[in-house]
């Protein structure tokens, strides 16, 4: 069987939810490419919100101590109220924190959209491997996977550099809304 065929085997829902983790790795590694410049950035300048390091690296961490609990709780909910029901929320949840935080310069306003964007990223990520293990034969599985993660490397390696202009890395405005614009192709 050619690779051709071995593609065209997986259904729909395979490729939707790895185009969406495609887009969506894009987003997180655009926007992480240069948010602590942009928050830590002088705002008299017109360049950034002029937080300290220390601002700056409390959002931070704050939003990865996040990031990272959802995935625990995302897996029961999904089975209890659907992985489709729950990979909508957080994709709603995911687009409301990148918006936000488009327009967003008050500490507590960005520490909030931090957040919740945190807790929609969180779960994001269980509900598309989840959904690719449910849409997969046990002869499909080892190269879905592998385009799953194909999928997590290209979207994690492209965004920096399409999201961040090294002919003026001091306007950090327009690759900040660059950036978190790789959100919006996913809807």
């Amino acid at each position: 069987m050619s690779m051709r065929e071995k593609y065209k085997q997986f259904p729909r829902v395979f490729w939707v939810v790895n185009v969406l983790e495609l887009f969506e790795r894009a987003a997180y590694f655009g926007m992480m490419a240069i948010w602590g410049l942009h928050i830590a950035s002088n705002l008299g300048e017109g360049k950034g919100l002029g937080y300290t390091t220390f601002e700056a690296g409390t959002l931070l961490s704050t939003m990865l101590i996040v990031l990272y609990t959802p995935p625990i709780i995302a897996g029961s909910l999904a089975e209890k109220y659907g992985y489709k029901r729950i990979l909508i929320i957080s994709f709603i949840l995911m687009t409301i924190g990148y918006m936000s935080l488009s327009f967003a310069e008050e500490y507590w306003t960005i520490q909030f959209f931090l957040i919740i964007w945190a807790i929609g990223a969180g779960s994001f990520k269980p509900m598309v491997s989840a959904s690719i293990a449910h849409v997969t034969t046990d002869e499909q599985r080892n190269l879905g996977y592998q385009i799953f993660y194909w999928m997590i490397n290209v979207g994690g390696y492209s965004a920096p550099g399409l999201g961040f202009d090294p002919a003026a890395p001091t306007d950090q405005g327009n690759d900040w809304a660059l950036a978190t614009s790789y959100q919006y192709y996913e809807a």
